[in-house]
């Protein structure tokens, strides 16, 4: 045996002590290694007898029956590199985590910028249904620490990328698992998760944590993935989805398609800290979301298709600042106290620009004879530079479209 492949001391992972010849045993795990791993000799709960490639791992993993079996989780530990191979699953009854020793790559990335020059795809098949409520399901991540993975760079560095897609296809409706930690690329398709050979009525439930799509997510009407748990991704294309239960701090650069919200999965569901760019398309009430994204979504542009309309799904606190001075209106105000006294004061409203789908509220609290004048500083009000509030307790909410003002 190489010394330089990774072992492990006996019994650091409880597996009881060494094995044959004083290798490691690890029961449910297997180790790739594309230098020196053996696909002829590679043995599962035998870390000192690695694999080559990830498909012989996966050829592997036993066919279990029985209800112990079934709640079996097989990890295939891999080894940091590139694997050029197109990967076939077979699920049934299986619990499959590719988990690899520091980022790893399916496919090549030669091209500029370590951007993908080949297609290579992870195929699922489930053709038996569940036993219990015991479900298929495969993860895709690392096993240390990973940083980050909402931008570009730090994908390179810490995450399994797929230079592919993931195709999952069942002749039976039943339900299946994603759990993600990676970069799928999807280079030269029309997606990079595709579910449109899953049967009718299956689903396929996704947790999708710190990654990125940069293809469009399945892209077909007739979707069975459901978005369980996603936060900290960003996806590049259109991302059509049956439904959604929670979506926090995401990115969605060109629209999201949701079938359906769906409340009864998760406590505190909807979508939260997103940026939301593009169009989307869902029945009425699909988009529930906070004040944040509401706000970056009315900022980007957003548009609703499909009869879909847009719910907050928390009344936040409305801020509020007294002033008897003249002064700028802050991007931070919520509502403005204004005491004119005898004199009258100026209150001159942000940049409108900044404002966009910002509403503030002016009112004149005192009942001195001085005014409380809101100027729109440069861009007007209702068509006017200015108005005034002369008289106690009159107050006016000013609303921004990026270019003007106006009294609602």
């Amino acid at each position: 045996m190489p010394n330089n492949i990774l072992l492990f001391p006996p019994g650091l992972f409880g597996g009881g002590g060494g094995g044959a010849g004083g290798d490691v045993t690890v029961q449910y795990t297997a180790l790739v290694d594309p230098v020196f791993g053996n696909d002829a000799t590679g043995t599962f709960g035998n870390l000192g007898l690695p694999y080559k490639t990830i498909q012989a791992a996966i050829d592997d993993v036993p066919n279990g029956t029985t209800p112990s079996d079934l709640r079996r989780v097989f990890v295939i530990l891999i080894s940091s590199g590139t694997y050029d191979e197109d990967l076939t699953i077979l699920l049934n009854h299986k619990k499959i985590a590719l988990l690899g020793l520091g980022p790893w790559n399916l496919g090549l990335f030669n091209g500029d910028a370590w951007s993908a020059t080949n297609a290579r795809n992870i195929s699922i098949s489930v053709t038996e249904s569940n036993v219990e409520t015991i479900r298929h399901s495969l993860s895709i991540g690392t096993v240390f620490p990973h940083g980050e993975a909402f931008t570009t760079h730090p994908c390179y560095n810490t995450r399994p990328r797929i230079s592919g897609r993931i195709i999952l296809t069942s002749p039976i409706s039943t339900t299946s698992e994603l759990i993600l930690n990676c970069e799928i690329v999807g280079f030269g398709l029309a997606n990079c998760l595709d579910s449109s050979g899953y049967a009718a009525g299956g689903i396929i439930n996704v947790y999708w944590h710190q990654g990125r799509a940069r293809n469009a997510v399945d892209g077909v009407g007739a979707s069975k993935l459901h978005f369980r748990h996603i936060e900290r991704c960003e996806f590049n294309a259109l991302c059509t989805v049956a439904s959604y239960s929670r979506i926090r701090d995401c990115t969605f650069d060109a629209g999201f398609s949701p079938g359906a919200f769906d409340a009864a999965t998760v406590d505190d569901g909807g979508i939260f800290e997103t940026d939301l760019k593009g169009t989307f398309t869902g029945p009425a009430g699909s988009f529930l979301l906070d004040h944040i994204t509401n706000r970056k979504n009315v900022i980007a542009g957003g548009a609703l298709a499909g009869g879909a309309t847009k719910v907050t799904v928390e009344k936040g606190l409305r801020v509020f600042r007294s002033t008897a001075a003249d002064g700028a209106i802050l991007l931070t105000d919520d509502v403005v106290f204004g005491t004119g006294g005898a004199g009258g004061i100026t209150l001159t409203l942000p940049s409108v620009s900044f404002s966009r789908g910002m509403t503030f509220t002016v009112m004149k609290v005192d009942a001195g004879v001085g005014a409380v004048t809101v100027s729109g500083g440069g861009p007007t009000i209702n068509g006017v530079a200015s108005v005034m509030l002369a008289a106690q307790y009159v107050f006016m909410n000013f609303y921004s479209d990026g270019t003007s003002w106006f009294v609602l």
